[in-house]
């Protein structure tokens, strides 16, 4: 550090290097903690990349289903929420959420390359966020 041989030679002034030296250590905390919040989001992206990849490699065992097992539930869906009820212009709806493993509520598209897409999407959306 240059700072600290300037002040002991006379060429900066004691209440200079305290300044200097304060901004030194409050730049240092800023840099971990930034550090610490980005080691965060990496760590967040990876697994949500990873999750994405799961999904998708489990729908894709499971494009010509013919029958709904316990196994395929298991696998591609993580909790189902079915709603109240309700009327909506004379007509009985039922809102019901399927939260699929390691993607969320997603729309399936008709092919599994423009579902891929969506759920790619999705994710970036995720991330942006």
């Amino acid at each position: 550090m240059h700072i600290y041989e300037d002040n002991i030679s006379g060429k900066l002034t004691d209440e200079r290097f305290r300044n200097l030296s304060l901004n030194y250590d409050k730049e240092q905390k800023e840099l971990k903690t930034k550090i610490e919040q980005l080691s965060k989001e990496i760590d967040n992206t990876e697994k949500k990349t990873t999750d994405l990849t799961q999904f998708i490699s489990n729908v894709k065992k499971y494009t010509e289903i013919t029958e709904l097992t316990p196994e395929i539930l298991n696998e591609l869906i993580e909790k189902i929420l079915i709603h109240q009820t309700e009327k909506v212009n004379g007509k009985k709806i039922q809102e019901i959420d399927i939260y699929y493993r390691g993607v969320g509520i997603i729309s399936f598209p008709v092919s599994l390359e423009d579902m891929t897409m969506v759920i790619e999407k999705m994710l970036n959306k995720r991330i942006s966020a």
